[in-house]
């Protein structure tokens, strides 16, 4: 399909390493697209069909159909934000960082997981109110939620499916870890982890955990991986801190949910 858009002068002209590599990007970029507009048009498509049941039952002037409004709207522009993220990772764009409350990231991907995920797992969270990171909100929440997601599909293989969210302090690094209680990874699989395009998605992690290596990337960071103590597996983001955080502080957010 990329190869269509260029003109046949050009085709001919150009070497084939590079129509190889123009080809693969706009490939991912596709992929990318497709994976994160999912969840935000599902909700849409969820409210717009609770409007309908409302508006049939004579109940449009009740606070619900308000509240149904208004999340669309959220919806609408969360599109909007993924758009725009996409087009800066397509252009080489560094993405616009400012200063945020780690917990308020924390808890904006919580909510949006929990509207878009029928997930019976239990999620603890541990992250300090006074963490603060240097990021684009919506980019760090996009690579949490797919963490998430990754520990969602793993922990549910499991009778009681558990995730774990920590957060710390360590010099001027901020840790967050998200951790399941699923089944063991395989060596080979646990290996393949640290490479980029080592896993595909057949084995739950391909897509999501190459979006969130790239943005880890694009903050200055990295992703570790280990054993979790809970038998499955623990994704540690280590970022750089902002000037504020405080080191060693009580957790303001500890909510099994």
């Amino acid at each position: 399909a990329a190869l269509e858009k260029l003109p046949r002068h050009k085709i001919r002209d150009t070497p084939v390493p590079q129509l190889l590599e123009r080809n693969t990007i706009v490939s991912q970029l596709s992929n990318l697209f497709a994976h994160e507009m999912k969840q935000p048009v599902t909700n849409i498509i969820n409210y717009a069909a609770g409007l309908q049941m409302l508006h049939q039952s004579g109940r449009e002037n009740g606070p619900t159909f308000d509240q149904a409004l208004g999340a669309i709207s959220d919806q609408a522009q969360r599109i909007a934000q993924i758009v725009d993220r996409v087009r800066a990772y397509a252009r080489h764009q560094p993405l616009a960082k400012t200063p945020c409350v780690l917990a308020d990231i924390v808890q904006a991907m919580l909510e949006n997981f929990r509207m878009a995920q029928n997930s019976a797992c239990t999620v603890s969270v541990e992250v300090a109110g006074n963490i603060r990171v240097v990021a684009d909100p919506v980019a760090l929440e996009l690579l949490l939620l797919n963490l998430v997601r990754n520990a969602a599909r793993a922990a549910a293989k499991t009778g009681e499916g558990k995730i774990f969210i920590r957060a710390q302090t360590l010099g001027r690094s901020v840790r967050i870890t998200i951790s399941d209680n699923g089944p063991r990874v395989n060596d080979d699989l646990f290996a393949r982890l640290s490479r980029i395009g080592g896993v595909t998605s057949a084995e739950g992690l391909g897509m999501g955990l190459a979006i969130a290596k790239g943005i880890a990337e694009n903050h200055n960071g990295h992703l570790e991986f280990s054993r979790s103590a809970s038998g499955g597996l623990a994704v540690t983001l280590v970022m750089p801190a902002a000037e504020r955080t405080e080191p060693n502080a009580t957790a303001a957010i500890k909510t099994p949910s």
